[in-house]
């Protein structure tokens, strides 16, 4: 298996993620040559081929040490065909079995492991949660990327834009709802493919985002009932908090009035308790987040149990460093003069009257009436 310039060896290509090989100087077995592996002409990787592989040692290769293997590039999973070459360095030219076509198949999104959603009222902790999560090494979630929101508005809300408006787009029937049907295949796999190449080499467990706002039908109507048709499997995690505490926070921040703020909280905890309420056991599940912060090792093993997971190192850690130094995962507020004007600074009365401002019975279902 030479290759024309004294050069033995041979290019194997792509197995199990891994691209691997081996290359010796049958005049000089106790060298250790280089090769540069490139996809579609483009080098992504120099690599010296000095790894022992028992095969090698058995032909009688040197002592063995001549093969070289590296991690498939994100580019190769894709599930499109690419043309994967190995170059020897020393002779400037080709290694038997060089090149070769590869793909990585896209399983489908069912391969990727569990969809969850992250869901909760702004500032009421998911961002903590998140973090929580992905430190596992298990699960991959985006912050807010919103990826089902724009899904849905693409193919469900714009495409029956009335005509006199700037959306009104797509005309003309069948056409129309046979282009919808091959987009809608089509956003779910760019969806995949998106979380394989982000989570690349490994396919998570668990993967999916999170967004206050899929459950604030103002800003996202429909979007839960979307993703519960698209992901039948999908678990959702509603965190939620102090309704004073919030008002408080999305005061400070300048996002909302407390009359707007103390709305945004009711309409998404009301929404996403009752969507939870129609999926079946074991997909929603509700978190305080007062009660994550008091007893953080036992909440956060009861949510990696509820997505089927155990905790790992990743968590373990992320725990031992919020108990050592608790770290701010996004700008703290402080009372303002407008606050303290107002009396809603984080004092009993204050949050009295920021409770004031939420439905009693909502407030009693949740936990958070105060007497």
């Amino acid at each position: 298996m030479e290759n024309g310039h004294g050069i033995a060896g041979w290019f194997d290509g792509l197995a199990d993620g891994l691209i691997h090989g081996w290359v010796a100087d049958p005049a000089q077995p106790g060298r250790r040559l280089f090769v540069t592996l490139s996809i579609d002409g483009v080098p992504f990787a120099t690599v010296a081929a000095d790894r022992f592989r028992a095969d090698i040692a058995a032909a009688g290769v040197g002592d063995g040490a001549h093969s070289f293997q590296v991690p498939a590039p994100p580019a190769l999973a894709d599930g499109r065909p690419h043309r994967l070459e190995a170059v020897v360095e020393e002779a400037g030219a080709p290694l038997a079995g060089s090149p070769r076509e590869v793909a990585i198949p896209l399983p489908g999104l069912a391969a990727l492991g569990t969809p969850l959603f992250i869901l909760g009222a702004p500032r009421s902790g998911t961002t903590y949660l998140t973090r929580l999560l992905n430190a596992h090494g298990a699960v991959y979630l985006t912050e807010e990327l919103r990826l089902f929101a724009f899904l849905r508005h693409v193919l469900e809300v714009a495409p029956h834009a009335p005509a006199d408006t700037a959306e009104f787009l797509l005309h003309g029937q069948p056409q129309k709802d046979h282009f919808l049907d091959v987009l809608r295949e089509d956003g779910l796999r760019a969806v995949e493919r998106y979380f394989r190449l982000r989570a690349y080499p490994a396919v998570p467990a668990v993967w999916g985002d999170k967004n206050p706002f899929y459950a604030d039908p103002v800003h996202s109507p429909g979007c839960l009932d979307f993703i519960g048709a698209v992901l039948p499997d999908a678990r959702f995690l509603h965190i939620h908090r102090d309704p004073a505490a919030v008002v408080r926070s999305l005061v400070a921040k300048g996002w909302a009035d407390a009359a707007g703020a103390a709305a945004l909280w009711s309409r998404v905890t009301a929404t996403a308790r009752r969507f939870g309420a129609g999926l079946a056991e074991g997909r929603y599940l509700e978190v305080r987040y007062d009660a994550l912060l008091a007893a953080p090792e036992e909440n956060a093993d009861r949510i990696l149990a509820f997505i089927g997971l155990r905790r790992d190192d990743g968590t373990t850690a992320f725990l031992a460093r919020q108990r050592r130094a608790p770290e701010l995962f996004s700008d703290p507020v402080s009372a303002t003069v407008a606050q303290l004007a107002a009396g809603i600074d984080a004092t009993s009365a204050g949050d009295a009257r920021l409770r004031a401002l939420v439905d009693p019975a909502l407030l009693e279902a949740f936990g958070y009436a105060k007497p």
